[in-house]
């Protein structure tokens, strides 16, 4: 998946190899890229906007635990703007479509964090844990089953 950036992030990247810019310099060279077409800007309600590499129309998802953006791989909706009913005529002239979800990082840590719960809890001892998370040695065959069950209880694999 590749992740959209904000500007902050930009000017951390470009600071490493030009440690005097300011980080002005670098907002508005990001402004006038969007105006020229070159980059696009996501505005996020609830955060800082981000630019995005990819310029034709396409949708995002937005990780509900650490609010990271991502495109989506799917086919563009065809004739979108076309398909409104327009009840209130607003001409509608762009569209920027967001999904919620959780990222591959966070679904981890949220896995991490409910085994540990287990454990805790004494359902699961910790080599048990790492055998589920993937660390196991092989030592554990009989878990297998286990590991399954436990999975299904979680929302895993």
């Amino acid at each position: 998946m590749r992740r959209l950036v904000t500007a902050n992030e930009v000017y951390e990247f470009i600071k490493e190899a030009y440690p005097s810019i300011g980080k002005g310099t670098v907002y508005r060279n990001l402004d006038i890229l969007v105006e020229e077409g070159a980059l696009r800007k996501v505005e996020v309600p609830d955060g800082p906007n981000r630019f995005d590499f990819t310029l034709k129309n396409h949708y995002h998802v937005r990780c509900i635990k650490c609010g990271e953006i991502f495109d989506v791989d799917m086919d563009q909706i065809p004739d979108l703007l076309e398909r409104i009913h327009n009840t209130h005529g607003i001409e509608f002239v762009d569209y920027d479509i967001s999904f919620k979800g959780i990222c591959p990082k966070c679904r981890e840590k949220v896995k991490e964090e409910q085994l540990s719960q287990m454990v805790s809890k004494g359902a699961l001892d910790e080599e048990e844990k790492t055998y589920i998370m993937g660390g196991g040695s092989g030592e554990l065959e009989g878990l297998r089953t286990f590991h399954s069950e436990v999975m299904g209880l979680i929302g895993g694999e």
